[in-house]
């Protein structure tokens, strides 16, 4: 089965349902009563009917589907579907871009707290380098920061596992304005 996917998430969830009923009832799971677990049924039923690998985490895998609030969750996203474009902040980036720039933003507000961090592009726009067309690149800002402080955000994206270009210090032929650039390394 392709997990990346999306029409393949229907089929998930019947088997879901079907593993829900083994749980309930454990003498239809032909598991021991220590071993009954949702976890320990859902890695039976992927090796027995998925055939993937036995360092397959289902739990990752159904994270997205299982979140109570029906919000996708960008880092369970990022770790079974990486160059999955979403929507994040009203710009679409891959799914990867999208959780290493959460913890850029983590990043930033511990070091610079109440500072409002914006993305100013992604996807859109005319850009120099084909990162942005595929998602792997951000344009930001950080309000209100220096250009001295700038050199700290570089850090900081480097942390996130970006690779930054600093447009606060640096230009570019399609420099709009003061910014960090930054690209999934």
């Amino acid at each position: 089965m392709d997990y990346n996917n999306l029409d393949n998430l229907k089929t998930v969830l019947n088997r879901i349902q079907e593993i829900q009923a083994k749980i309930q009832n454990p003498k239809i799971s032909g598991l021991n009563p220590p071993e009954i677990s949702f976890e320990a049924i859902m890695r039976q039923e992927i090796a027995d009917n998925f055939q993937t690998p036995a360092s397959f985490n289902p739990l990752v895998f159904l994270n997205p589907l299982m979140n109570p609030n029906g919000v996708n969750d960008i880092e369970s996203i990022a770790a079974i579907m990486p160059e999955k474009i979403v929507q994040y902040q009203g710009h679409e980036m891959q799914a990867q871009t999208a959780s290493r720039f959460q913890r850029l933003e983590k990043l930033i507000s511990e070091k610079f707290p109440g500072k409002k961090v914006s993305i100013t592009s992604t996807t859109e726009g005319t850009h120099s380098d084909s990162n942005h067309a595929l998602g792997k690149a951000v344009d930001f800002i950080v309000e209100g920061i220096s250009k001295e402080e700038s050199k700290i955000v570089e850090n900081l994206c480097l942390q996130a596992g970006f690779k930054p270009y600093n447009e606060y210090i640096y230009g570019s032929a399609y420099k709009t304005g003061d910014h960090m650039h930054i690209d999934l390394v």
